[in-house]
């Protein structure tokens, strides 16, 4: 969406696992109302994306954050002009993001001859909403080892059928196999291990130096205040403010892990208040 006017920024925004682009229209409306630009990309395999996943058709992280990051950053940076560009990702488009920044060019020696990577945009901002590392220990006790229980049994689901049915579980809609074992990885041991990379993300993710700010919202499960901090925790050289919102800063409706997304002023409100763009 665009603002109409000039524009302050242009937010990119990366969906939640299982959710289509579509869903965010609220919230890219919402940033154009207050004048920045919004661009909402489509998870690879979901609603509009050619891709569907089954035994026959798998992918990981390593290709959304190799192939699709940088190619959605190279069209935006095209219409962006010389706007800040900021990324935002909800709940995996947060992972997604910060996986990226720590590829892009000067931040991870090793991929800076990458033509995928090479000559991306100046990102001035990293926000994540409802966004955390998987990792299980982010969580308290007893829930934590639900948490380490359900994913694990997703890693199984997805060894034994070639890829993920999330519709029989009500979770996450269809993925691919490589995808859930990668997010199950991370839930297991804390670390972005991705398969196919020669690079070390947990290495790169150190050296981003891009401002950061984590939104969590109380009575979040999906993405606990100590979920986020181990994800915004690997980003060591970086500026990084946590922000936790509760009913004193929020209308109920918008203290959901999804809800949020079609109630978004508030939010977006408080967004642009505490990054200033």
């Amino acid at each position: 969406r665009q603002s109409g006017r000039t524009a302050r920024a242009t937010f990119v925004i990366g969906p939640a696992l299982g959710v289509g682009a579509r869903y965010y229209d609220p919230l890219a409306a919402a940033f154009a109302q207050a004048g920045v630009n919004a661009v909402v990309t489509e998870l690879r395999g979901q609603h509009s994306s050619s891709l569907r996943a089954s035994r026959r058709s798998d992918w990981g992280y390593e290709e959304a954050v190799r192939y699709d990051w940088p190619a959605l950053l190279a069209s935006v940076r095209a219409e962006a002009g010389g706007t800040p560009i900021v990324l935002l990702g909800h709940s995996m488009g947060g992972h997604l993001s910060a996986l990226h920044l720590g590829r892009v060019a000067g931040s991870a020696p090793e991929v800076a001859g990458d033509p995928q990577i090479a000559g991306d945009p100046q990102i001035a901002g990293l926000v994540i909403v409802a966004s955390g590392s998987t990792h299980f220990r982010g969580w308290p006790f007893p829930q934590n080892l639900g948490i380490l229980l359900a994913t694990q049994l997703v890693a199984g689901v997805c060894k034994t059928l070639g890829y993920y049915p999330g519709a029989r579980f009500g979770f996450g809609g269809l993925q691919a196999r490589q995808e859930m074992l990668d997010w199950a990885r991370t839930s297991r041991n804390g670390r972005y291990e991705l398969k196919g990379s020669t690079v070390d993300d947990e290495a790169a993710l150190a050296r981003v130096t891009t401002p950061t700010w984590a939104f969590t919202f109380a009575g979040d499960r999906y993405a606990p205040p100590g979920s986020a901090a181990r994800l915004v925790g690997k980003l060591r050289s970086a500026r990084v403010s946590m922000v936790h919102l509760g009913p004193a800063d929020l209308p109920r409706e918008c203290l959901h892990h999804f809800a949020w997304v079609r109630n978004p002023e508030p939010v977006v409100a408080r967004i642009l208040r505490e990054t200033g763009f």
